[in-house]
C-alpha cells in the first residue's frame, strides 16, 4: 500500500485544479487547496515560454501586435528550431518599461 500524504489523510481537504486556458501547446492552470478552516491558494508553476497566441491572449493585445513587437526586436525571443517562444518575464518587463509615470500637477 502506497503511503499517503497529509493531502489524503485529511479528509476534509480537497484539491482543485482550474485550467485557465490553452493556447497552442501551452496549459495555463492553477491549483488550489481548500480546507474547511481556512483556504489556501497555491499557483501551479510558472509557465516557462508562451507562443505568440498564448502572450497576446495572456497580455489583452492582439497577435499580430505581439508579432510586430518580435519583428521590431522589441521583446526577446527564445528560438526552437522554427518555433518562437517568449519568456512571460520578458513580456512583463517590456509593458512595465512602456507604462509612463503618472504626472503631478
Amino acid at each position: 500500500m502506497p503511503p499517503r500524504n497529509e493531502a489524503s489523510a485529511n479528509s476534509a481537504t480537497k484539491v482543485a485544479c482550474i485550467v485557465l486556458g490553452i493556447r497552442g501547446d501551452v496549459l495555463m492552470l492553477t491549483t488550489a487547496l481548500t480546507d474547511t478552516s481556512a483556504a489556501t491558494e497555491v499557483a501551479a508553476p510558472d509557465v516557462l515560454l508562451w507562443d505568440v497566441e498564448a502572450a497576446a491572449s495572456a497580455t489583452g493585445l492582439r497577435v499580430r501586435y505581439v508579432r510586430k513587437l518580435i519583428a521590431e526586436r522589441r521583446v526577446p525571443v527564445v528560438k526552437l528550431g522554427r518555433l518562437v517562444r517568449i519568456r512571460p518575464a520578458d513580456l512583463v518587463a517590456y509593458i512595465e518599461a512602456s507604462t509612463l509615470p503618472v504626472q503631478e500637477r
